[in-house]
C-alpha cells in the first residue's frame, strides 16, 4: 500500500533525520522528489537476505526490526529501527545484495527513495 505526505510535512519529518539532515542541501531536494511513503502492517517483510538492492529507506512511523533468519528460522536481532532513522544505505556504495532481512515490528510508514543514486547524481553533478 502506498500513499502520499503534504511534501512540507514529509521535508519537516525528513529534516529530523540525522542521516537526511546531513546530506547536502543539493541532495536532499532531489531525494525528496525521487522518493514515496510506503505502509507496512505489523509482520511485513520489507526485503529479505539475498534480495537486490532497491533503495533507501526512512522510518517516519513504527519501528523495523533488522536480522537474519539462521536455517533453523529462529531470528537474530541486529537492530531496531526507530523513526526518523534511515537505512538501506550500505546499498547505495557496495552495489552488493542485502545483508539481512527487514519487517515491520507494528504498523509501519517508511519513506522509500528506489534510486537514490541517481537522484543524488541529478543535483550533486
Amino acid at each position: 500500500m502506498t500513499a502520499r505526505f503534504a511534501s512540507n510535512e514529509l521535508a519537516a519529518l525528513l529534516a529530523r533525520s540525522a542521516w537526511f539532515r546531513s546530506a547536502p542541501a543539493a541532495m536532499r531536494a532531489p531525494l525528496l522528489e525521487a522518493g514515496r511513503v510506503e505502509h507496512l502492517a505489523p509482520g511485513e517483510r520489507l526485503f529479505t537476505r539475498g534480495d537486490s538492492d532497491d533503495g533507501l529507506y526512512c522510518v517516519l512511523d513504527g519501528p523495523m526490526r533488522i536480522g537474519a533468519a539462521s536455517s533453523s528460522g529462529k531470528e537474530a536481532l541486529l537492530a531496531v529501527i526507530e523513526p526518523v532513522n534511515c537505512f538501506g544505505e550500505i546499498a547505495l556504495f557496495d552495489n552488493r545484495a542485502r545483508t539481512h532481512d527487514a519487517h515491520a515490528e507494528r504498523d509501519s510508514a517508511l519513506f522509500h527513495t528506489a534510486d537514490a543514486k541517481a537522484a543524488a547524481r541529478r543535483r550533486c553533478h
